[in-house]
Parts: structure tokens; sequence; C-alpha cells
């Protein structure tokens, strides 16, 4: 057994704030059975999963809501923007995807200083 605790909304729905999956009742929660409870769905970029409950059908729904997107999704996306837009400005210079390009490659050439040896007559 498990007991669901949340916010009672307008159409009798709970939105879930908490499932405790030690308690068998509680007077503020709602007993349900444990393996009626569904699976909260995989991550979406930029969507959030509210999961609901109705406490007289005994029945289970997730609302879905639009969401910020974590740092690392915004990451990912500009890390693939740029990986796209380096494809099409190889395609432009007529590049082959995967060769690098001479004109954009990033080797540098060093230039080598050697050091004189001071003048003694000129100090």
């Amino acid at each position: 057994m498990a007991v669901v605790f949340g916010e009672k909304q307008k159409d009798g729905w709970l939105k879930v704030t908490m499932i405790q999956w030690q308690l068998d009742k509680h007077p503020n929660g709602h007993t349900v059975k444990a393996e009626k409870i569904p699976p909260y769905p995989e991550r979406v970029p930029g969507i959030g999963h509210i999961q609901m409950f109705n406490p007289k059908t005994k029945k289970w729904r997730y609302d879905v809501e639009k969401v910020p997107l974590t740092q690392d999704e915004v990451l990912a996306d500009i890390a693939m923007a740029i990986r796209e837009l380096a494809t099409e400005v190889r395609a432009l210079r007529g590049v082959e995807v995967g060769k690098k390009d001479k004109a954009t490659s990033t080797k540098s050439k060093k230039k080598v200083i050697k050091n004189k040896p001071s003048n003694p007559k000129n100090n």
C-alpha cells in the first residue's frame, strides 16, 4: 500500500505533491495500491509532467506543462546549432563533411625566437 498526498483541484482531482510508499494509511492522505501507481513519464526537453490522482475513481493521469530547458539542454541545443552551421559552411566551401577545411584549420605556426647573447661591448 501507499498513501497519496496532494492539492485538491476544483474538478475533484488531486495535484500529487507526495507519495509515501511506507505508510498504509494517513488521515490527510489517500490510500492506494502501490502497484496501481503508473510510472512517471520519461523526461522530454521543455515539457513537465504533473501527476494527478482522482480519489473517487482511483484513476491517474499526467498533465503536461511547458517548462524552461535545463542548462544541459540549452548547451546541447547550442552545440547542435554550431555543428549544423559548420556543416553548411563546409558545404558552401565545397569541403566534404568529416574532412578538414584548410581555410578554417586551427593549426598554428609557431615562430621560434632564439635568444642572442648580449654583447658586453654595448653595456
